[in-house]
């Protein structure tokens, strides 16, 4: 019983989150906390999730990178926490859909908690992971974000 519950525990294990871990521990990276899901069903896998941060004109907004067994690594972006008390708030949606557009390695959205998020999915095989090329994107992510942050402050501010 104990090797089968043993064996089960090890067939779930995440190989993309194990290699990130490895790539950031070995680059001194320590600005990540991980937090680890293992469901009790057994078609659905072992989730990684990666919480940290990027830095945005002196604004630490919330990001993550998911990692499961399917093919996607989700990094995502919480880029303003709340819009629900804007009062342009259909001009905003306007510009979310525009940049979706314009935008194709990015995509916004607004999400049940009001909150604008950018997300990037990264297309990698289960045992496959680039750490570098992972924080390259992220690296991407907020050199994009400070372009458009101005932006979303504005209509979010006017």
């Amino acid at each position: 019983m104990i090797k089968y519950i043993l064996m089960k525990e090890w067939c779930k294990m995440n190989l993309k989150a194990e290699k990130f871990k490895a790539y950031i521990a070995e680059n001194n990276i320590t600005n990540f906390k991980v937090e680890e899901s293992i469901n009790n069903n057994e078609e659905e896998n072992a989730r990684v999730t990666f919480h940290t941060y990027v830095k945005v004109f002196g604004q630490k907004l919330p990001a993550v990178i998911v990692m499961d067994e399917s093919i996607y690594v989700i990094l995502r972006v919480q880029v303003i926490p709340d819009i629900e008390y804007m009062k342009n708030k259909d001009e905003f949606i306007r510009c979310v859909n525009e940049m979706n557009i314009n935008y194709k390695a990015v995509k916004y959205y607004l999400g049940a908690d009001n909150a604008l998020y950018l997300d990037m999915y990264i297309p990698n095989k289960n045992d496959d992971l680039d750490g570098e090329l992972v924080m390259d994107l992220l690296n991407a992510i907020t050199v994009h974000l400070e372009k458009e942050y101005p932006n979303w402050m504005k209509l979010l501010w006017n």
